[in-house]
């Protein structure tokens, strides 16, 4: 049995439809500006992001915590599983004690609690810090 009347329905339908179904105007508007701008402010944004991926690697991955390269993502997943703990606790104790911040791997399922997930989405100097500080912390 329906709680709603049909009336109500198909008017909460109509309005919905206006919102769910297309861009918002801004969105339009800023997808313009995208078009029609260069592509400079992209190149620029990709470099930055190479130049971050490459820091982790080679501040991490010579120590085989990485189980994979980033090959299009601004995070990586940083292998933990020599601390015995899980990504959970070792989030939370990295944060506390290290002021490091990094998503815990359970987030995206039992078999990945063995990672944390941090992204390299902040300057290259506090990157570099944070990256030191987390490899303090491992060892």
């Amino acid at each position: 049995m329906d709680r709603v009347p049909a009336r109500a329905r198909r008017r909460g339908h109509r309005a919905a439809g206006t919102s769910d179904s297309c861009a918002s105007t801004i969105a339009q508007k800023a997808g313009e500006a995208a078009l029609d701008g260069g592509d400079e402010c992209v190149r620029a944004l990709s470099a930055a992001f190479r130049r971050r991926r490459d820091l982790v690697v080679e501040v991490l991955g010579s120590d085989g915590l990485l189980p994979a390269v980033p090959a299009g993502a601004f995070y990586a997943l940083v292998d933990i599983s020599r601390t015995g703990q899980d990504s959970l606790s070792f989030c939370k104790r990295l944060l506390e004690s290290q002021s490091v911040a990094a998503v815990p791997g359970i987030t995206f399922g039992p078999r990945s609690d063995r990672y944390i997930r941090i992204a390299f989405t902040i300057g290259d100097e506090q990157l570099r810090t944070g990256l030191t500080r987390l490899l303090d912390f491992l060892k």
